[in-house]
């Protein structure tokens, strides 16, 4: 289960600094079952020096007591490429991976109602990445994808 997310971000003009902060609620109800039809938030906004973060937050969503806790399935988080020679730069979170996976999927396992806590990934893109415009599609756009993957 896939799903696209496009974030604008601008640039002030005639400065390296950037201001933006979005957040994209998204849900994996095309799940067969009912059990991983899981709800979560993306949270994007500029890190320190330059880079940009990302942060991806569990939900309850619609059905919380139908759902599998602590969630089982790994979701991969990707920024797509807006230059053919460069590929797309992912992050598989695994919550039978490693510790840090681990430890957060088993802290929000269920999320509360209007759970905040989430897994950073701090240098979702490097200051260089995203000066370079490598990922930012017609100067504003960034792409971002969440997939749903079986369980390790």
């Amino acid at each position: 289960f896939f799903f696209f997310f496009f974030f604008f971000i601008k640039k002030a003009h005639h400065t390296e600094f950037f201001f933006f902060f979005f957040f994209f609620f998204f849900l994996f109800e095309d799940a067969v079952d009912v059990r991983h039809r899981y709800a979560f938030k993306l949270c994007i906004w500029p890190g320190t020096f330059g880079s940009v973060y990302l942060e991806f937050i569990p939900r309850r969503g619609p059905e919380p007591a139908a759902l599998v806790w602590p969630i089982q399935h790994r979701i991969r988080l990707s920024a797509l490429s807006a230059q053919p020679h460069i590929l797309e730069k992912v992050r598989v979170l695994d919550p039978s991976g490693d510790k840090v996976d681990r430890d957060f999927f088993a802290t929000v396992a269920p999320p509360s109602a209007n759970n905040d806590e989430g897994l950073p990934w701090s240098n979702f893109l490097t200051a260089e990445e995203y000066a370079s415009g490598a990922f930012i599609f017609d100067g504003e756009l960034l792409a971002v994808t969440a997939e749903l993957l079986p369980p390790a």
